[in-house]
């Protein structure tokens, strides 16, 4: 699906609607992953709304701001919310902020020990 964010936004014939920022997310890019997220919560049909954090190679404070900015609209508009596939660095980084369980547990630990490259410190709870 086109938008004028920058960011991928796909729906899936089921009413998921997935959003794939890539890259580093900061407060240069923040605005854009917020538009998205706003996008994919208020379309039509949507029924859950994915973050998939596979293509982010880094997130600091306002990114994940906007994590929550998404899941305030999703939640606001009767939306499941989930945030994906996040490197074991982000992983630790929601753990160690208490924001997995704001996220509503969407992020699973093996899903990042998984994507955890050899030298990487483990992510645990």
């Amino acid at each position: 699906m086109d938008n004028n964010f920058g960011i991928p936004v796909n729906r899936l014939v089921d009413g998921t609607v997935t959003v794939a920022p890539t890259g580093e997310i900061d407060f240069s890019r923040v605005g854009s992953l917020r538009d998205a997220l706003v996008q994919a919560a208020t379309l039509s049909g949507t029924r859950q709304v994915v973050v998939d954090l596979r293509g982010v190679t880094l997130i600091d404070s306002t990114g994940f701001g906007a994590l929550i900015s998404g899941l305030r609209v999703a939640t606001d508009n009767g939306l499941a919310y989930q945030v994906r596939n996040a490197n074991p660095f982000i992983y630790q980084c929601l753990l160690t902020t208490g924001l997995v369980t704001i996220l509503n547990h969407a992020l699973a630990e093996p899903d990042a020990a998984r994507s955890q490259s050899p030298g990487s410190p483990t992510a645990t709870r």
